[in-house]
């Protein structure tokens, strides 16, 4: 992995998490992963986890 950063487009998944504010989010370099943890829909609190691939681009 080199020093610059690189635009990854996700694949279009039905069921994708929708914009939200105030998650936690956390990169697991082993298993090169990004976990997302709740956050607000501007609604109300989410409780939901959602894991995105980068070697799949795939939620």
């Amino acid at each position: 992995m080199g020093s610059g950063w690189e635009r990854l487009t996700p694949a279009q998944t039905p069921g994708a998490p929708l914009s939200r504010g105030l998650a936690a989010a956390s990169w697991d370099r082993d298993s090169q992963r990004l976990l997302i943890f709740g956050g607000s829909d501007g609604q109300g609190y989410l409780g939901d986890l959602w894991v995105w691939g980068e070697l799949t681009t795939e939620w």
